[in-house]
């Protein structure tokens, strides 16, 4: 009995070998981070993903995969456009894309984060799941100007894995796509910036705010904004047609022309001061600078910029250049330069058909450019 008993525990010591030297260290993995905005910083997550040992086999994808936190050594691509310490604490300084990478006992993970300048809200994405999901991993949303959504997600146990590609819903938001495993709902976008969930048949709940990549454009929702535009002659112009745009999302629109007026007299009236206080908008478009294409005194006219935005308060306010019909001398870049990052139209390229003066676009040319200016606003948004 004694001899079968010690031949047992050589067994069960022997297998206890044998798994101690089968053991292999996890994958290692990040928690997702894609998109952060200049001066933002946030704290990367990284773990070490681990799936059960067996002796005989090796474990399938759909068996259960552990997280334990880890602490690898990080570094960035391009120091000049993102920091990171040793505690993984990621900061944006200027617009541009980075690879952050996470080394630890010669394993490395590996994540591009793009800066943006004005990221609206927190990092992306924003992720959180309820019920009957694993942890995600990675979750892409795309919408094509041939208004084609694809969404995917992936997860620590692969049968969580989810694909969905459809054609967007017509109308306004929410949009809401059922699929063979359960349900996606995009409730909100603003720009690049989306949110919405996904459920499963089986409980699972996916809440999300991600970047959504591609051309297309979502419905820009107005409702109980007023947008306001405002600048010299072209300002009329744009607001033939911007009225419509405005009206049709669900806003109030309110337009207010200075023909032949420029940067430096709407500075030193403070004109920008007394249209914010007497209609209160919400949203305000400025078309400035065609009296200035050859201006060369251009220090002045960046402070007048400046004043002009100022006025506006923290309101958003987007700045539509000059449509030049002749190179200028430095207006564009003095208004871009000065005025709120991100939040400028160069329509310096402008090819649309114009009046006899060759300078203003004719009824046409004014259509074509303010379909042009909404796609880059609703995206802006």
């Amino acid at each position: 009995m004694s001899r079968i008993m010690n031949l047992r525990v050589l067994l069960l010591l022997g297998c206890a070998v044998l798994a101690a030297g089968c053991s292999k260290p996890g994958t290692l993995g990040v928690v997702p981070v894609t998109h952060l905005g200049v001066g933002q910083t946030v704290t990367l997550n990284a773990y070490e993903e681990q799936r059960p040992t067996h002796f005989f086999r090796s474990a399938t994808p759909d068996e259960p995969v552990t997280r334990e936190t880890a602490q690898p050594a990080w570094t960035v691509s391009d120091p000049a456009i993102a920091s990171v310490d040793e505690n993984g604490n990621l900061k944006g300084l200027k617009p541009g894309e980075i690879t952050v990478k996470g080394i630890k006992d010669n394993r490395e993970v590996k994540q591009t984060v793009k800066i943006i300048a004005d990221l609206r809200g927190k990092y992306l994405p924003q992720l959180t799941i309820e019920g009957k999901l694993s942890k995600p991993k990675e979750v892409h949303l795309s919408l094509g100007a041939d208004r084609s959504l694809k969404f995917s997600a992936s997860f620590d146990n692969a049968p969580d894995e989810t694909k969905v590609e459809q054609p967007a819903p017509a109308g306004d938001l929410p949009w809401s796509l059922t699929f063979d495993k359960g349900t996606l709902e995009i409730t909100e976008a603003g720009g690049h910036t989306a949110k919405g969930w996904l459920k499963t048949k089986e409980g699972g709940k996916l809440s999300f705010v991600v970047w959504s990549d591609g051309d297309g454009t979502y419905p820009l929702t107005l409702k109980g904004k007023t947008v306001m535009v405002v600048g010299d002659s072209m300002s009329d112009g744009l607001a033939w047609f911007m009225k419509d745009k405005v009206e049709d999302a669900g806003g109030r629109f309110v337009g207010q022309a200075w023909n032949s007026s420029t940067t430096t007299a709407w500075a030193a009236e403070h004109r920008m001061r007394e249209l914010v206080a007497q209609n209160q908008p919400d949203i305000v478009f400025i078309a400035l600078g065609s009296n200035e294409v050859e201006a060369r005194d251009l220090e002045p006219r960046g402070a007048a910029v400046r004043t002009i935005s100022e006025e506006m308060g923290d309101r958003p306010g987007f700045w539509v250049g000059p449509p030049s019909w002749v190179p200028d001398k430095g207006i564009v870049k003095t208004i871009e330069t000065n005025f709120r990052p991100g939040h400028f139209y160069n329509a310096n390229d402008l090819k649309v058909p114009r009046r006899g003066d060759g300078k203003h676009p004719n009824r046409d040319g004014f259509k074509i450019w303010v379909d042009l200016l909404w796609t880059w606003f609703a995206n802006a948004m």
